[in-house]
């Protein structure tokens, strides 16, 4: 089954799970958490720089999404730790 989507929005907001946490959401929906407040999205360029933001004139050069992100243990187990995440989301363009 395929399913199409006319517009897909992934924002980093407050969690409705982990209080005074950060979470990845896509719509409505709660995907992932928790992360630290500083959890970003940026946009790496064709020419390898990076950068937080890209006017619409600019698309066409955004070869991929970078997301940087601090996962975090709120002790919901017996491990309290953080773990540094950084991964880049390719374009096929």
């Amino acid at each position: 089954m395929v399913r199409f989507y006319s517009r897909l929005a992934y924002r980093f907001a407050p969690s409705a799970f982990f209080q005074s946490r950060t979470a990845l959401w896509r719509g409505a929906q709660e995907l992932v958490g928790p992360f630290e407040s500083d959890a970003a999205f940026s946009y790496v360029m064709d020419d390898g720089s990076v950068k937080n933001s890209v006017s619409s004139s600019n698309f066409d050069e955004v070869v991929a999404i970078r997301v940087t992100a601090t996962a975090v243990g709120d002790g919901a187990n017996r491990y309290d730790v953080e773990r540094d995440l950084q991964f880049d989301i390719p374009f096929r363009n």
